[in-house]
């Protein structure tokens, strides 16, 4: 049911509103969590016993004493809840007080802007889809343990007769018919005659149940109960207008009737332990897949609905991320909200052994893991405080140290760049759109375009200041709404149902993103920390800055129109024998440069050195990367500024990150393992120009220029200095 109501939303999607949903990622994550949910006990019992929900009773299935045999029979989790087990509904909703997460609230709380905790959230959403989908069975919906139902006869007989030994007084098998069941029991087999009970039959018979995809609507519905409601609803109406007898495909005894099953009464009914279905009766295997495929469609288009329900209600307001504005090919001004993130982590309990080892053998673990981010900070406004770390402008526009002498020149044309926000670096789906953007600076209105698939807004202005003034400072007004518009608001309320909104109630801007908008996981999920309106943040200073700064250390041999650099902070290791460095370099080809080669070369206390090659084409202002990048390894001797000693345990690896944007953002994580030792890296960018002359920038990191600070950023790592 979860991979049809996927493919159904996928194949209607074709703004692709909620590709995020059926990314590749998400898409195993929704189906892990589906299947996971039949596996594993909390709170003293299996998660199997809170799958039943009877709307018309409000509660869910009562426990029976013949649970226990579970324990014995399938090592099964068994305990005494009480009367009744939570329902479906309330261990869907928010684990009934167990603690457990993998539901509905769970979801929603886990779902952030990074891509590891929307994964963790869809994951979560999995467990959901399944007790939405196990509405589809009347005996889940009716509280109508059913036993049978896993069962094939005769080849589950001892486990059968086991039922039936332990509840002789509802079941009216005398020992001699017990004793000639066991006796036919070879003979049956022998012959064929088997039965199925009704979810061994639909799990035999799945690849029949959809040969294509249905053509069907979604079912849409405004909150969560409706959907274990209304799927509740069509099991019950199915099962009585097509004369089925509960529980479904069981019978009391092996020659118990149809018409028999239906007189019981329902406590009689729960101790059918006898699987009925015969699948090799074309007619009666062709009702229960009539039966199967009619409820198991209304499944999925719940589900479906339940999908993008849950992404209209997270998906999180856009923002400005960055506004850039650049003047002679070159950034005079980029201001941008940088991330600080706190690690989540934690375990998903799984109290049943039997069902743990099958888990991990399927690869499945019982932890997660995932960033989240907690607030933003504005870097290279004007009006900030020298910040912490070190900025090499050689590279970058994103200074960390005050922006003062960023200053517009005036009666000079300038190019504006919005970037929108969240980020989409590390998923797999299309970025969110922005629509109705509107750019003012200083009042007045900038003229431009959406580009880059609706992320970013470009224009065009000249900054001029009055006759006599000699600088001002202009504010920089931005405007805009999401153009998939999925958390649609009632004041600051979710709206589920989109059609009960025009077009200007889409999501507004987030006037305010320092600190990240995020949703309640109860209805009616108010957005917390959302002020929708317009940007007001960034400020740029047109002429001469009030204080000019002293020139930043520049790239080593660079050429003109291309360069290379840190930028923002340098972290090490906080002490100790394993070491971790990482830094952003920033690379900017100003001109339409072809950029054939940037060499990445690493020098230590070992032979064994890394270089990794990567092709870009700087082109219309964006840099594409047309190959991927192949890592080497070659034995040079060592720097002879370095003592060189064997270090037979040491290791060093480079990860490398790219943005595609100009400048280029490359970040480098550096692990020194086994060793206290400085190391020196270079890294050269050559490019060839139009006219076929070979330009080149190169950059030396050397771990000895650096001394740490004693302070950390948001990660928990130790931030370094240039000394």
């Amino acid at each position: 049911v979860a991979d049809v109501a996927l493919r159904l939303l996928e194949q209607s999607d074709g703004a692709r509103a909620y590709a995020e949903v059926y990314a590749t990622a998400n898409r195993k994550r929704i189906l892990d969590g589906s299947w996971m949910e039949d596996y594993g006990a909390v709170a003293g019992n299996d998660r199997s016993f809170r799958h039943y929900y009877d709307q018309t009773a409000g509660r869910g299935v009562a426990f029976n004493p013949y649970f226990w045999l579970w324990t014995r029979l399938d090592q099964a989790s068994v305990s005494f809840p009480g009367l009744t087990y939570p329902s479906a509904l309330e261990w869907a909703r928010d684990g009934a007080g167990t603690g457990d997460v993998r539901n509905w609230k769970g979801a929603i709380e886990a779902y952030d802007y990074t891509p590891a905790s929307r994964a963790e959230a869809y994951f979560r959403l999995g467990h959901v889809v399944h007790l939405v989908a196990d509405m589809a069975e009347h005996d889940h919906a009716t509280n109508t343990p059913h036993a049978a139902s896993g069962f094939a006869y005769p080849q589950d007989l001892n486990k059968i007769l086991s039922f039936v030994t332990e509840n002789g007084k509802y079941v009216p098998l005398t020992e001699e018919a017990v004793f000639n069941l066991r006796a036919m029991m070879a003979v049956n087999a022998a012959l064929g005659l088997q039965r199925l009970g009704f979810e061994g039959f639909v799990e035999r018979y799945h690849d029949r149940l959809f040969p294509g995809l249905p053509r069907v609507r979604v079912n849409k519905r405004p909150a969560l109960d409706d959907y274990f409601n209304d799927m509740g609803q069509l099991s019950r109406g199915a099962i009585r207008d097509k004369g089925f007898a509960l529980p479904l495909g069981a019978r009391l005894t092996p020659e118990t009737t149809e018409a028999e099953q239906l007189s019981l009464n329902a406590l009689k009914a729960h101790y059918s332990f006898f699987p009925a279905i015969d699948f090799n009766h074309e007619t009666e295997a062709g009702r229960y897949l009539g039966l199967a495929r009619e409820l198991l469609t209304s499944a999925a288009r719940l589900n479906w609905g339940l999908l993008e329900l849950f992404h209209d209600i997270v998906n999180p307001p856009p923002y400005a991320r960055s506004v850039r504005i650049s003047q002679r090919g070159r950034t005079a001004y980029h201001a941008y909200w940088r991330d600080v993130r706190e690690p989540v982590a934690g375990n998903h309990p799984n109290e049943n052994p039997r069902a743990a080892a099958i888990l991990n053998k399927e690869g499945f673990e019982h932890i997660y893991a995932y960033e989240r981010v907690v607030r933003r900070e504005l870097v290279g406004q004007p009006a900030d405080k020298a910040g912490e770390g070190v900025s090499l402008f050689g590279v970058s526009s994103k200074p960390v140290r005050p922006a003062a002498g960023h200053s517009l020149e005036p009666g000079v044309a300038a190019e504006v760049r919005v970037d929108f926000g969240p980020e989409r670096e590390g998923f797999e789906a299309p970025p969110e759109r922005m629509e109705d953007v509107r750019v003012t600076i200083g009042g007045e209105a900038v003229s431009g375009r959406i580009v880059d698939e609706g992320t970013a807004w470009v224009g065009r202005f000249t900054p001029d200041l009055e006759e006599g003034e000699g600088s001002r400072e202009l504010q920089i007004e931005i405007e805009g709404r999401d153009a998939h518009g999925h958390a649609l608001l009632r004041g600051r309320k979710v709206v589920a149902r989109r059609e009960e909104l025009d077009r200007d109630r889409a999501l507004r801007l987030d006037s305010e993103p320092g600190l990240p908008a995020r949703v309640d996981s109860r209805p009616p999920y108010h957005i917390r920390n959302y002020e929708p309106g317009a940007d007001l943040n960034f400020k740029v200073r047109v002429g001469k800055s009030k204080q000019e700064e002293p020139a930043v250390e520049a790239a080593r041999a660079s050429s003109p129109g291309l360069s290379i650099g840190i930028d923002g902070d340098v972290t090490g290791p906080p002490g100790g024998r394993s070491m971790l460095w990482s830094f952003t370099l920033m690379f900017r080809a100003d001109a339409e440069l072809e950029l054939d080669l940037i060499e990445k070369e690493v020098w230590s206390l070992f032979e064994g050195l890394f270089s990794s090659y990567t092709r870009h084409t700087s082109q219309g202002g964006r840099v594409w990367e047309y190959s991927t990048g192949k890592v080497a390894s070659f034995d040079r001797p060592a720097d002879k500024d370095l003592d060189r000693r064997e270090a037979s345990q040491s290791s060093l690896a480079l990860e490398t990150e790219y943005e595609n944007s100009i400048p280029v953002r490359v970040t480098h994580k550096l692990y020194v393992g086994g060793m206290d030792d400085p190391f020196r890296y270079k890294a050269v960018l050559k490019g060839r120009g139009p006219d076929g002359g070979v330009r080149q920038a190169e950059f030396v990191f050397d771990s000895r220029e650096w001394v740490s600070t004693g302070r950390k950023n948001g990660w928990g790592e130790t931030i370094y200095r240039k000394r």
